[in-house]
């Protein structure tokens, strides 16, 4: 697996861990939880938007360069 899917899945599993001690454990308050989530959410979303542009612009190079993009790197 590469390192930004790993991030990314590492990070949507922190925020359902996170969300289920809360239901069932009650360990922060209302407004801690929230932004607990919230930057939780906002970092996935980067690692997200970061894995897209980088496979982008590794075909863009791929196709400019004239190499197969089937081929496995």
């Amino acid at each position: 697996m590469k390192p930004g899917t790993a991030l990314a899945l590492g990070l949507f599993v922190i925020a359902i861990v996170v969300g289920l001690l809360q239901v069932w454990l009650e360990l922060w308050g209302p407004n801690t939880f929230f932004k607990l989530e919230l930057t939780i959410g906002a970092l996935w979303l980067v690692a997200v938007v970061f894995i897209y542009v980088k496979r982008e612009s590794d075909e863009y190079r791929a196709i400019h360069d004239g190499d197969d993009l089937n081929r496995k790197s």
